[in-house]
């Protein structure tokens, strides 16, 4: 009987288009944390070479991904079903049968524009107006992400799965690091989820966990926009995974009680 649950959520930028033996580290980097589950985004390079399905192969795994949006999903566990009312927004969601436990797993990639956190830290963000106005950058922030917020949370209220968890890149911080009202994270808690990576390090000062950027050429701020929820379901453990020059985020481990 398993009794815990890994997974790996993992933004390899451009499908890691810019790493030398890509393929090699993503494969060592597996075979050392052992997960069960990864939820990758960005997974299509630029000649469109799909690297989630390749890492797949190499596995023998299960595989799915999101038609619209460059997000996958691969698990060692059986995916029983992928859910399609949120197929053609950024959201990919699936059923997996971690021996006999079904659990619901999400998996979600926001809109990277307006890129008003990086604005309102005082940083130009490519084809985004310069705001600095916390109020004005909240809400415009929002606007591009609210449709995808609202699926989601419609997949998993008609979903018969209760256990859920959902990781992904949501390119915007929580609420619960910063006095800057986000309103992703304030919609997703409203909703009864729960902020897995605060639930066991409760100290945003203390322990930042931050995941993006990881390029010190790069002049963008330093923030945790890589999150992970759950709901009916207990993170025990949370590793912020290394990874130096092999893309701009930082990859994010947990370990649920099942």
């Amino acid at each position: 009987m398993v009794n815990s649950l890994k997974i790996i959520t993992y933004n390899i930028e451009y499908g890691g288009h810019y790493i030398r033996f890509r393929m090699k580290k993503y494969i060592e980097m597996i075979n050392k944390y052992k997960p069960d589950i990864i939820c990758f985004q960005e997974i299509m390079t630029f000649n469109g070479v799909d690297t989630a399905l390749k890492i797949c192969k190499v596995l023998g795994w299960y595989y799915t991904r999101n038609r619209y949006a460059g997000t996958a999903i691969i698990s060692r566990y059986r995916i029983l079903e992928k859910y399609d009312d949120v197929n053609y927004t950024n959201v990919l969601g699936v059923v997996v049968d971690v021996d006999g436990e079904l659990i619901n797993v999400y998996n979600i990639h926001l809109n990277d524009q307006p890129g008003t956190p990086t604005t309102v830290k005082g940083v130009e963000y490519p084809g985004t107006p310069f705001i600095t106005n916390e109020r004005i950058a909240v809400n415009m922030s929002f606007s591009t992400k609210k449709d995808d917020l609202k699926c989601l949370a419609k997949s998993i209220r008609n979903s018969p799965v209760k256990k859920t968890i959902i990781v992904g890149d949501f390119n915007e911080p929580s609420h619960i690091d910063t006095h800057i009202e986000w309103k992703c994270s304030k919609f997703l808690q409203k909703c009864g989820f729960i902020d897995s990576m605060r639930y066991l390090y409760k100290s945003a000062k203390r322990y930042p966990l931050m995941t993006y950027n990881t390029y010190n050429t790069e002049q963008y701020p330093q923030d945790r926009i890589d999150l992970v929820y759950h709901y009916g379901i207990v993170p025990t453990r949370l590793k912020i995974i290394p990874n130096k020059g092999q893309s701009d985020h930082r990859p994010v481990l947990i370990m649920f009680k099942i």
